[in-house]
């Protein structure tokens, strides 16, 4: 449908393209999250949902992980470092229902282009984890300190740039979020160096309470904590048992 192709093009392509790039600025995991994992019982099987380059896999060696991600070459590397991953599609995982004790999906909710897909996708996180099981999840903020939306839906250029080229001071790329009616391709692309060249990906950045909105929806969500952080919102959740 338009929305996977939508998303086929500006998230999926993207990454296949910039995946190196993009590995080697992604090393240092973030607080809340290492908290999270490394908090969490020997024994536990947790999945990394959107594992991206595995920052997350090495973290807590007592727990058994596993990673999912769309992307192929982030897979890739991923599985050079030694982690089990397996490329797959958050809104459909190949994966066993109620089988996981501990689900986390880092900076990946905010990709899917609709409302209705974002809660497909969560939905899904929800049903590999067991019962009384955590979900830990991040997502973009629109209200963030360093830089200004004027739209929650937008496309974030990622500038690939020729390291000889660093120091030119005569080199000028885009800088800032493009809303999605602005022209995509440069008037100017002709006359910057073949070696650089710019990627725009697809966000939905989340305003205050929207996330928890979200999960809501969502029966056997029980939200734990939920706050801000790095620029981001989060929620930690339960997933409440059935009643008999």
């Amino acid at each position: 449908d338009k929305d996977s192709l939508y998303e086929q093009q500006f998230v999926t392509s993207v990454y296949e393209e910039i995946a190196p790039h993009f590995s080697e600025t992604r090393y240092k995991p973030w607080p809340h999250v290492h908290n999270f994992v490394t908090g969490l019982s020997c024994g536990s099987l947790v999945a990394d949902v959107g594992c991206g380059n595995g920052k997350y896999l090495g973290l807590n060696s007592s727990c058994f992980m596993l990673g999912t991600d769309r992307c192929e070459k982030l897979t890739e590397i991923s599985s050079s470092k030694g982690y089990s991953v397996l490329i797959s599609d958050n809104l459909s995982l190949p994966l066993r229902a109620s089988s996981f004790d501990a689900v986390i999906s880092i900076a990946v909710i905010h990709h899917f282009s609709t409302e209705q897909r974002r809660l497909r996708a969560i939905q899904e996180l929800f049903r590999i984890t067991r019962d009384e099981g955590q979900i830990l999840i991040t997502v973009w903020a629109l209200e963030q300190e360093k830089k200004k939306y004027d739209a929650q839906d937008v496309l974030i250029p990622w500038h690939m740039i020729n390291k000889q080229l660093r120091s030119n001071k005569n080199v000028q790329l885009k800088k800032g979020p493009q809303p999605l009616e602005s022209q995509i391709d440069s008037p100017n692309q002709d006359q910057q160096p073949p070696a650089n060249k710019t990627f725009h990906r697809y966000y939905h950045l989340f305003r205050t309470g929207e996330l928890e909105e979200l999960v809501k929806q969502i029966p056997q969500a029980v939200i734990i904590k939920s706050g801000y952080d790095h620029e981001n919102w989060f929620v930690l959740l339960r997933k409440e048992g059935q009643k008999k």
